[in-house]
């Protein structure tokens, strides 16, 4: 963010916790059940906090992580 004299910066926030959780509720309400995790740096603790976020969901439907893809 560059900041400007006398104007406050812009800033959005994600829940992505909250964003992947519903993608997947989502997903799973079409009968899609390979939902696989594509993106996010794991080496950084974003990227830590959106797999986990990932895992727990795909628990929470019941469906199954295919680590081969």
């Amino acid at each position: 963010i560059r900041p400007l004299p006398g104007i406050p910066p812009a800033v959005i926030l994600v829940d992505d916790s909250a964003a992947i959780q519903e993608a997947i509720a989502h997903l799973r309400q079409q009968r899609h059940t390979n939902i696989v995790f594509i993106g996010a740096n794991i080496s950084l603790s974003s990227g830590i906090k959106r797999l986990d976020s990932y895992t727990k969901a795909m628990h929470e439907s019941g469906l199954a992580i295919n680590e081969e893809q």
